[in-house]
C-alpha cells in the first residue's frame, strides 16, 4: 500500500507541473515569435532560425501543435528568404499536418493557399490541388473572406488552363460572395477578371458590362491605380471589338488620367504604343510614329525587353521612303529580342514585316526565307488557335447553358411562391366544397405545369441538338481553314520556284524541293485523316475482316513516313513475328498505326529511335508504337484516353502542324472493330501507344473498301 502512494503521488504532482511549465512554454512561444519577426524583417536568417528552433523545442515539450505547425511555416519563409523553393515547399507542407492536430484549419487552408500560390507558375495542377484543399477548409470554418479569395485563385488557374467555362463559374461565385460581404476590393477584382473572359470569348457587351461596374467600385474607393487599369481594359475591349474611335477616346483619357494622377512607366508604355496602334489604323503615320518612339523611348529607360521588342516592331513597320535602312535595323533587332523572350506572335509579325519589306525592295530570295519562316510559325501557332477556338465555342455553349438552367431555375421558384401564396389565401377563405375545387385545380394545375416543364424540355434538347449542329459546321469550317492554310503554303512555294527557279542554286532547288514534298505529305494526311472521320461520323465506314499478315501491315505503313524518318534522322527497330496473323479490317488497323506512326515521327527528336512490336496474349494481339521523344504529362494521356474530349494537337519538335484529328479517328476505327487504345507516356522520355486487338477466327473477304489507306 506504501507502494502505491509512492507512485500515485509523483504522478498527481507531475500532472500540475506539466500544466505550469505548458503555460510558461507558451508565453515564451509569444516572446521568441516576436523576436522572429524582428530577425527575418531585419534578413538575420541565421537567428531567426535559431529561434525557430527554440521554439519548436517548447512546442514539443509541452504538444503545443499549432505552435508546431507555425515553426514549420516559418522555417519555409527562411528557406524563400534564401530562395530555396524546394526547401520552402518542404517545410509549408509539414506545416499543415500539425495545424490540423492543433484544429487550426485557418492556419492549415493558410499553407495550402500558400502553396498554391507558388506552383501556380510552373504546375498549375498542383497548384489547383492545393488551392481546392484550402477553399474545402475555408468551407469548413465559413471563412467567406478566405473563400472568395480561394474562388479568385481556382478561376485564374483554369483560366490559365483553359477553362474558361469552369473559370468564368468561379469568378462568379467570387463575385456574388463579395458583393454578399461587401467586400468592394473583390467584388471589383471579380467583375474585370470575368470580363477579360467574355472578351476572349468575343462577347465584347458582356465585357463592357462587367468593366463598367469595376470602374464604379473604383471610383467610389478613390483607388485611382485600379481605376486606370480598368480604363486600360474598356479602351481594349473597345480595340478588339474594332471600335477604333472609341478605343482611342479611353486610350486619350487614360493618358490624362497619367498626367493627373500618374501610373507606373510600364502603364504609360501601353498607352503610347494603343494610341499609336489605333494612329497606323486612321492612316496617320507621322503620329503613329511619335507614339511609338515614345513608348521606345520609356522601353529602353526601363530596361523592358517586351516593351522595346513591340515598339521596334510597330516602328519597323512604318517604312517608308527614305527610312528604309532605319526600318530594316528595328525589325531585325525587334526579332532578336522577341526570339530571346520566347514571344511568338511578335516573332512572326517581324517575319511577316521582313517579308514585305524585302519584296519591296526586289530581293525575292531573302523574301522567300522570310515568308517560309513565317507559313510554319503561322500554321504551329494557327493549329493551336484552332484547337482554342473549339474549346471557346464549347464554352460559350456551357456558359450559356448554366446561365438558362439558372433563369429556369428562378422562374420555378418564383412559380412556386406564387402558387403557395395562392394556396395560402384560399385556405383561409374556403371550406368544405371549396376544398373539393381547390384540389381539382390544384390537378389541373399540376398537369399543366408538367405539360409545360416537358414543353420546356424539349425546347432545350432542340435547342442543345442545334448548338451541337453549328459547333460541328464551326469545326469543319476550322479544319477547312486549316486545310486551306496549308494549301496556300503549298502554293506560295511551288509558284515562287516556278517564277525564280533560275536564281537558285541546285542546293537550293532540292532543299525547296524536299519541302513542297513534305508540304503535300501534310496535306494529304490532314485530307485522308478528315475524310475517314467525317465517314466515320456518318457510319459509313463498313467492316470487312480479311487474314493477313502483321508483318506486311507494319511494312506498308514504314513506307508511308520514309520520308520523314530520313528527314529527322530517326531509326525505326521493328519486331513483328512474320508467321503473326491477325483476322480484322485490313484498310482500318492500318489507317491506325499509320497515325500512331506518324505522331511518333512528329514527336521523336532528331536523331530518335521508334520500335514497333507485336505480340500475342490470352487470345489478344497487341500492336505497339514506342518512341524516346518528348513524351507526355499524365493530364495529355488523361485528355486521349478521354473519348469525349476533344485533344488539341501540339506542334511537333520541328513545329510540324495537324489538326488534332488522327487520334480522335483512331479511338473511333478502335471502337469499330472491338479494339482498345493503352497509352504510357513520361515527360523526356518519351510515349508507347499501344492497340489490343481479338483473335478472330478468319472469314471471306470482300472487296468493298471504305478506309482510304494508302
Amino acid at each position: 500500500m506504501a507502494l502505491a502512494t509512492i507512485l500515485i503521488l509523483p504522478l498527481m504532482a507531475s500532472a500540475q507541473s506539466g500544466a505550469e511549465n505548458r503555460k510558461s512554454d507558451s508565453l515564451k512561444i509569444v516572446r521568441l515569435s516576436e523576436l522572429f519577426e524582428i530577425q527575418l524583417k531585419g534578413n538575420q536568417l541565421n537567428s531567426a532560425r535559431a529561434t525557430i528552433d527554440s521554439i519548436f523545442v517548447l512546442a514539443g515539450r509541452s504538444d503545443i501543435y499549432k505552435s508546431t505547425g507555425n515553426c514549420y511555416f516559418n522555417y519555409a519563409l527562411i528557406e524563400r528568404a534564401l530562395k530555396n523553393t524546394d526547401g520552402f515547399l518542404e517545410n509549408m507542407r509539414l506545416s499543415i499536418p500539425w495545424y490540423m492536430k492543433g484544429n487550426a484549419t485557418s492556419a492549415a487552408a493558410k499553407s495550402y493557399t500558400v502553396i498554391g500560390q507558388t506552383l501556380a507558375n510552373n504546375d498549375y495542377n498542383g497548384a489547383l490541388e492545393n488551392f481546392m484543399a484550402s477553399l474545402a477548409l475555408r468551407q469548413q470554418s465559413d471563412d467567406s473572406l478566405g473563400i472568395a479569395n480561394n474562388l479568385i485563385n481556382i478561376g485564374t488557374i483554369n483560366y490559365q488552363l483553359g477553362n474558361y467555362s469552369e473559370a468564368n463559374n468561379y469568378f462568379y461565385q467570387a463575385m456574388v460572395l463579395a458583393g454578399q460581404i461587401g467586400n468592394d476590393k473583390i467584388r471589383a477584382f471579380s467583375l474585370n477578371n470575368l470580363s477579360y473572359i467574355h472578351n476572349k470569348l468575343k462577347n465584347y457587351d458582356v465585357s463592357h458590362d462587367y468593366l463598367r461596374q469595376a470602374l464604379a467600385i473604383h471610383q467610389k474607393s478613390g483607388n485611382k491605380k485600379s481605376e486606370f487599369n480598368v480604363i486600360m481594359s474598356i479602351g481594349n475591349t473597345y480595340f478588339d471589338q474594332g471600335n477604333k474611335p472609341e478605343a482611342k477616346k479611353y486610350f486619350e483619357q487614360a493618358l490624362d488620367f497619367h498626367k493627373s494622377y500618374g501610373s507606373d512607366e510600364k502603364g504609360l508604355m501601353s498607352i503610347y504604343n494603343n494610341l499609336g496602334l489605333v494612329a497606323k489604323s486612321e492612316g496617320d503615320t507621322i503620329k503613329a510614329m511619335h507614339y511609338f518612339n515614345q513608348s521606345l523611348e520609356l522601353s529602353r529607360a526601363n530596361d523592358d525587353k517586351q516593351g522595346i521588342s513591340i515598339a521596334l516592331s510597330n516602328l519597323g513597320q512604318l517604312t517608308e521612303k527614305g527610312n528604309e535602312a532605319s526600318s530594316l535595323s528595328q525589325l531585325l533587332e525587334s526579332l532578336k529580342e522577341a526570339k530571346s523572350l520566347g514571344y511568338r506572335k511578335i516573332v512572326m509579325s517581324n517575319y511577316g514585316s521582313l517579308r514585305d519589306f524585302y519584296s519591296n525592295k526586289g530581293d525575292y530570295k531573302s523574301a522567300f526565307e522570310y515568308a517560309m519562316k513565317y507559313q510554319l510559325l503561322n500554321d504551329s501557332i494557327y493549329d493551336e488557335e484552332s484547337a482554342d477556338k473549339i474549346i471557346e465555342l464549347q464554352t460559350k455553349y456551357e456558359t450559356a447553358e448554366k446561365e438558362k438552367q439558372l433563369v429556369i431555375a428562378k422562374k420555378e421558384k418564383l412559380e412556386k411562391d406564387l402558387e403557395l401564396n395562392k394556396a395560402n389565401v384560399t385556405k383561409y377563405g374556403m371550406f368544405g366544397i371549396s376544398a373539393i375545387l381547390l384540389l381539382l385545380l390544384g390537378s389541373l394545375y399540376s398537369r399543366y405545369l408538367i405539360k409545360r416543364r416537358s414543353q420546356m424540355q424539349l425546347a432545350a434538347i432542340n435547342e442543345e441538338l442545334n448548338e451541337l449542329n453549328n459547333t460541328k459546321d464551326k469545326l469543319f469550317s476550322i479544319v477547312s481553314h486549316d486545310l486551306k492554310n496549308s494549301m496556300s503554303g503549298f502554293s506560295g512555294i511551288v509558284n515562287t520556284l516556278n517564277s525564280s527557279y533560275e536564281k537558285f542554286s541546285a542546293d537550293q532547288v532540292k532543299y525547296y524541293v524536299g519541302e513542297v514534298s513534305a508540304s503535300a505529305n501534310s496535306m494529304k494526311g490532314l485530307l485522308r485523316n478528315l475524310l475517314d472521320w467525317a465517314r466515320s461520323q456518318q457510319n459509313l465506314i463498313k467492316v470487312c475482316p480479311s487474314q493477313f499478315s502483321i508483318d506486311s501491315l507494319v511494312s506498308e505503313c514504314t513506307l508511308l513516313v520514309d520520308q520523314q524518318l530520313r528527314r529527322k534522322n530517326i531509326e525505326l527497330a521493328i519486331a513483328v513475328a512474320d508467321d503473326l496473323m491477325l483476322v480484322s479490317d485490313r484498310n482500318i488497323v492500318t489507317t491506325i498505326v499509320r497515325n500512331l506512326l506518324v505522331n511518333a515521327v512528329k514527336y521523336s527528336n532528331d536523331g530518335g529511335r521508334i520500335f514497333i512490336t507485336s505480340s500475342l496474349v490470352n487470345q489478344e494481339i497487341e500492336i505497339s508504337v514506342a518512341d524516346n521523344g518528348v513524351g507526355m504529362d499524365q493530364q495529355d494521356v488523361d485528355f486521349i484516353m478521354n473519348t469525349g474530349t476533344f485533344m488539341k494537337s501540339k506542334p511537333g519538335v520541328q513545329g510540324e502542324k495537324g489538326a488534332g484529328l488522327g487520334l480522335m479517328l483512331t479511338k473511333e476505327l478502335l471502337e469499330k472493330i472491338s479494339g482498345r487504345l493503352m497509352v504510357v507516356s513520361e515527360i523526356g522520355k518519351g510515349s508507347t501507344f499501344s492497340i489490343v486487338l481479338p483473335v478472330l477466327k478468319n472469314v471471306e473477304a470482300h472487296d468493298l473498301i471504305e478506309v482510304y489507306a494508302e
